[in-house]
């Protein structure tokens, strides 16, 4: 699921190469069960990064950073319920003027979270068009590096690849009103329905806005959304739906996830 606070280790420079440069490197307890977690992850075994990680905790209930990354990759995994869990093992060992113990109540609070199911999501049997990836990149690709930022204060400038939604919505139009007029809004969600964004139409006819195959010249990875996922400049990050499933056309103000959870459904910058 789509979270608003969202990066990888591996965006933030810590590639395999850098993994191997440190292996001959001494490490203490603490350093090895980041070592290893790391090393699971930058392969893609978030689940054994978790696991290495959980273990460390038991042994390390003060270790901060292993709870922050635990809960990240738990967040991509839509775990919420493990991040509440891990944090409730360990709070009643914490103070509460020990460095940290905020955190740690955000991530009880967090994993608390649920917006439930979606109000707009469509029922089975509506009529609509199923595309296919190729169907997609027939529209002209686009190139795009804007900063990707997010409401909880991090930003990155990222090199995008895809196609405009606004082509995709000319060469597949929704179906006017009776005033002749198009829907006021766009509703998007994963393929599971687990995660859904609303917007205004303008903001998908602008020509920034993309439906993103690739990131910094390569082909979007499962962790990033793929194999199609949003990008929309004039938006925060908890806007860009990752792993798209359906489009939709309404004129009623649709659901949003982060919108049941407390944020603002414009999200504009």
């Amino acid at each position: 699921m789509n979270r608003p606070a969202r990066i990888s280790f591996v965006s933030l420079g810590c590639p395999k190469a850098l993994v191997d440069s440190v292996r001959s490197f001494n490490r203490n307890e603490r350093e090895e069960a980041h070592f290893r977690a790391l090393s699971h992850l930058v392969q893609g075994s978030r689940n054994a990064a978790v696991a290495v990680l959980d273990s460390h905790l038991m042994r390390y209930p003060f270790d901060i950073v292993a709870h922050q990354a635990a809960a990240l990759v738990d967040g991509f995994l839509g775990r919420f319920h493990w991040v509440r869990d891990r944090s409730a093992r360990a709070l009643p060992l914490w103070s509460k003027d020990q460095p940290g113990y905020a955190t740690m109540l955000a991530f009880h609070g967090f994993g608390l979270e649920e917006a439930g199911e979606s109000r707009s999501t469509l029922a089975p049997g509506t009529p609509g068009l199923l595309l296919t990836m190729d169907d997609i990149l027939q529209q002209p690709k686009h190139d795009l590096v804007t900063q990707f930022k997010c409401i909880e204060g991090w930003s990155q400038i990222v090199h995008w690849t895809g196609v405009r939604l606004a082509d995709l919505i000319a060469a597949y139009p929704p179906e006017k009103g009776a005033d002749g007029r198009l829907p006021r809004y766009v509703y998007m969600e994963t393929p599971n329905g687990d995660y859904y964004v609303g917007y205004d139409l303008e903001v998908c006819l602008h020509p920034q806005t993309l439906l993103v195959t690739e990131m910094s010249g390569s082909a979007l990875t499962q962790y990033h959304g793929a194999p199609l996922r949003l990008h929309a400049p004039t938006k925060y990050g908890y806007k860009q739906i990752k792993r798209i499933g359906l489009i939709a056309y309404t004129d009623q103000q649709p659901d949003d996830y982060w919108t049941k959870l407390g944020y603002d459904w414009y999200a504009g910058l």
